[in-house]
C-alpha cells in the first residue's frame, strides 16, 4: 500500500475532531481514501458553518494550506510516496502546488496532475457576451491557465484527465497519461426499473447556469418540440449567472407552463429523485470535459441524451443517443426519438445503458487509477 499526499482547494470544515466537504467531492474523496486506505491532504480549512457538508473518512490527515510551512511541506513529501496536485488553475494559484512539485521532485517522489474540466475555455466561452474588456481579462486568464498546465505537465510522472476531450490539453507534455471515464456512482444503488412512464414525458436539464453549460440550447430544442404539438415537462435544475437570461427565453418562447426551474438540489437526495422522477436528461455541455451526470442518470433510469464528442462516443453510447454539440435540431431530433419509444423499448434500453455502465463504477474508476499509480511506482 503507498502514501499518497493531495493539495486541494476545495475547503474543508472542521468540527472537533472530523472534517467536512462538499457532498460532491467527498464521494470522490472517500471513495480514494477506501481504496488506498488513507492519505494526506493539503487545503483550505474553514469555520463550522450550517451548511449540509459530507464527513471524510477519518483515515484521511489534514493539514490547512493556509498555514503550510516548508518544514511541514517536506516531511509530509518525505513521508508519501505520491503527490496529486490540481490541474485547473493558474499560475499565482498554483503556488502550494508548485512549491509541493519542487520538493517531490528533489525527494524523487512520484507526482501525478489531475485536470478534471478545460477552464480556460470555459473562462473564454463564459466571457463571449460581455464587453471587451471582460473578454480581454478571460483570454488573459485562459493563458494563464493553459501554460500552468504545459509546465506542471512536463514536470509531473504523469497525468491523469477526466474524458478524452482533454487529452489534447497535455498531449505532447505528460511522460505517462491516464485517461479517465469519470463516474461518481456504485453498482449497488443502480436503480433502473421503471414502474410506469410519465405523461407528458419528463425532461431533465441539471447544471450550473452559465454560458458554457449551453442549457439554452436544451430550452430552444424543447421550445421546438412544444410548438410541434409534442407534450413535455421540462425541468431546469441548477443556479448560476445565466439564470435570469434562461427564465426571460422561456417567457419569449412563450413555454412557461411546461418549464419548471429548480434551483440546486441537494446531493445526493434530491438530485437523485429527480432523477428517479425523470425520462430524459439531455446533457448540453459545451466544452470539452466528460460530466458524472451522464451515470448519475443510468444509474436511476434516466435516458442520456448527450452531444456526440469523444467525451462520450468513447464510452459505447448508442448513435441514437447522440447529437450534434450545440445544434438546436439535432438535439429536438434526439429527444423526440426518444421520447417516442414505446415502454418496452425504453425499458431495453435502459438495461442495455446500464450493462454498459457496470465497466464505469466509482469503484472501477479508482480501481483503474490505483493500478496506473501503482505502474508509475515502479518505474522510480
Amino acid at each position: 500500500m503507498y502514501k499518497s499526499l493531495q493539495v486541494s482547494l476545495i475547503p474543508v470544515e472542521r468540527r472537533g475532531e472530523a472534517f467536512f466537504t462538499d457532498p460532491l467531492w467527498a464521494v470522490d474523496l472517500n471513495a480514494s481514501i477506501e481504496q488506498r486506505g488513507g492519505m494526506h491532504l493539503i487545503c483550505p480549512v474553514r469555520e463550522p458553518t450550517d451548511s449540509g457538508l459530507t464527513k471524510i473518512d477519518p483515515r484521511a490527515g489534514i493539514t490547512s494550506i493556509e498555514d503550510l510551512e516548508d518544514g511541514k511541506l517536506r516531511q509530509l513529501l518525505e513521508h508519501s510516496d505520491i503527490l496529486e496536485i490540481p490541474g485547473n488553475f493558474g499560475w499565482t494559484t498554483s503556488s502550494v502546488s508548485r512549491r509541493a512539485l519542487r520538493y517531490s521532485k528533489k525527494y524523487g517522489k512520484v507526482s501525478v496532475l489531475g485536470i478534471s474540466s478545460n477552464r480556460a475555455k470555459t473562462s473564454i466561452m463564459n466571457a463571449a457576451r460581455s464587453s471587451i474588456l471582460a473578454q480581454v481579462k478571460a483570454r488573459l486568464r485562459a493563458l494563464d491557465i493553459r501554460l500552468t498546465q504545459i509546465f506542471l505537465a512536463r514536470n509531473c510522472s504523469g497525468v491523469r484527465v477526466v474524458g478524452k476531450g482533454l487529452v489534447s490539453l497535455v498531449e505532447g507534455h505528460a511522460t505517462s497519461l491516464l485517461v479517465e471515464t469519470a463516474s461518481w456512482v456504485s453498482k449497488k444503488n443502480f436503480e433502473i426499473e421503471r414502474p410506469r412512464e410519465h405523461e407528458p414525458p419528463r425532461v431533465s436539464l441539471i447544471s450550473r447556469l452559465e454560458p458554457m453549460k449551453g442549457v439554452d440550447i436544451g430550452v430552444r430544442a424543447a421550445a421546438k418540440m412544444l410548438r410541434g404539438g409534442e407534450k413535455i415537462e421540462l425541468r431546469i435544475a441548477g443556479d448560476g449567472p445565466d439564470r435570469h437570461r434562461l427564465e426571460a427565453l422561456v417567457g419569449d418562447l412563450e413555454i412557461s407552463e411546461s418549464v419548471h426551474f429548480l434551483g440546486w438540489l441537494s446531493y445526493p437526495n434530491d438530485y437523485f429523485s429527480l432523477m428517479r422522477d425523470t425520462d430524459v436528461v439531455a446533457l448540453t455541455n459545451l466544452n470539452d470535459e466528460q460530466p458524472r451526470l451522464i451515470f448519475d442518470a443510468i444509474s436511476r433510469g434516466a435516458i442520456p441524451i448527450c452531444p456526440n464528442t469523444n467525451a462520450y462516443s468513447g464510452i459505447g453510447l448508442a448513435p441514437e443517443l447522440l447529437y450534434k454539440q450545440g445544434d438546436v435540431d439535432s438535439l429536438h431530433d434526439a429527444l423526440q426519438k426518444a421520447i417516442s419509444m414505446s415502454a418496452d423499448a425504453k425499458q431495453d434500453l435502459r438495461d442495455s445503458l446500464a450493462s454498459m455502465a457496470d465497466s464505469y463504477t466509482i469503484e472501477e474508476m479508482h480501481l483503474r487509477r490505483d493500478e496506473w499509480y501503482k505502474s508509475l511506482l515502479k518505474r522510480t
